[in-house]
């Protein structure tokens, strides 16, 4: 019995996970005006499938295409001028130079980070004025979520013993991501539990806020001063610059 359930539960996640990436590129394409020459940057890369299907779904040249990934393995098959293993947790800044990306994606790795305030950072350093940046994480305030928590349990976004240390919503992204030199332009969601298949991504689409996943899309409008960084309080990561 909880061999099967764990099956049907491992379905469903796929099937969310991979309507939130067909919902990703959807809105990346809405959005965002890129060609064969734009330069695309995708951070938690993993094996580069992903960011070979972005390619091909933008008409970008995957010789432009560069990505990190925290773990070694994932990027061994890659080109290693542009694909780099990188812990971007840990205060470094990105291995590429000022002002190269016109379109930079992460997906899922924010809720895994301490210092996201460095990462949208670097991120705006390395991204051309007027580039797009496509940001995407698990939904804080999804329906199940909301109900789990109702039940005094603790939401799937966000688990006491479990490898995601930050929850976002739709709003304090955009508050957050908008202090850093990018202006909002718009959001999707995906995946609604326990709801499987395209129906995942028409709901979510429809209501972002109640989704598994959200996808918000912004505009680098100017270039951040990395100096500001020093004046903010990281009293949760007891950094120290």
């Amino acid at each position: 019995m909880n061999t099967s359930l764990n099956k049907l539960k491992w379905k469903i996640k796929v099937s969310v996970y991979n309507q939130n990436i067909l919902n990703l590129i959807r809105v990346t394409k809405y959005f965002c005006l890129v060609n064969e020459s734009s330069r695309l940057l995708d951070i938690g890369c993993n094996d580069a499938v992903y960011t070979k299907k972005y390619c091909d779904s933008f008409g970008i040249d995957f010789e432009n295409a560069c990505g990190i990934d925290y773990n070694e393995e994932n990027i061994t098959a890659l080109p290693r001028d542009r694909f780099y293993y990188h812990d971007i947790d840990l205060l470094r800044p990105l291995p590429y130079g000022d002002r190269l990306f016109d379109l930079v994606i992460m997906n899922q790795v924010l809720e895994h980070a301490k210092n996201i305030s460095h990462i949208i950072a670097e991120i705006n350093r390395v991204s051309r004025k007027g580039s797009t940046f496509v940001l995407s994480v698990p939904n804080l305030a999804a329906l199940h979520s909301r109900l789990l928590l109702l039940a005094g349990k603790m939401p799937l976004a966000i688990q006491g013993m479990d490898a995601h240390v930050r929850g976002f919503t739709i709003n304090s992204l955009k508050k957050y991501v908008s202090n850093y030199g990018f202006q909002y332009t718009g959001c999707t969601g995906s995946g609604l539990y326990p709801f499987t298949g395209s129906l995942t991504g028409y709901i979510g689409r429809l209501f972002p806020q109640f989704s598994v996943f959200i996808t918000l899309v912004f505009k680098k409008t100017d270039d951040y001063d990395l100096s500001k960084l020093r004046t903010k309080h990281f009293h949760e990561t007891k950094v120290d610059f």
